[in-house]
């Protein structure tokens, strides 16, 4: 089915719904099961310059939509898989 397609059987039951939101819903509702079923895995690459090595979090790219795994290079250029903490940091990092 292609969007124009959804995009009819939407407003067949909802006449008065804007082309845009409609498309919005479509997509939010797609992001939605694609996460829920896990059906796209994508690994993706990206460095961290020196100023903000230290930081706790750090921005993501609106395409992400769930983060599985972080692998970091340690010193002999291996990748090593980063335990994702069990305990909440006593300092907070708004960063």
């Amino acid at each position: 089915m292609v969007l124009q397609e959804m995009v009819d059987l939407v407003r067949q039951h909802h006449p008065d719904i804007g082309l845009e939101e409609v498309v919005r819903m479509i997509n939010r509702a797609q992001d939605d099961f694609t996460m829920r079923t896990r059906m796209i895995k994508e690994a993706n690459i990206f460095t961290i310059n020196n100023e903000s090595a230290d930081q706790r979090y750090y921005g993501l790219e609106d395409e992400f939509l769930e983060v599985i795994r972080v692998d970091m290079e340690d010193s002999d250029g291996k990748l090593v898989e980063m335990k994702r903490s069990q305990n909440i940091p006593a300092d907070r990092d708004f960063t």
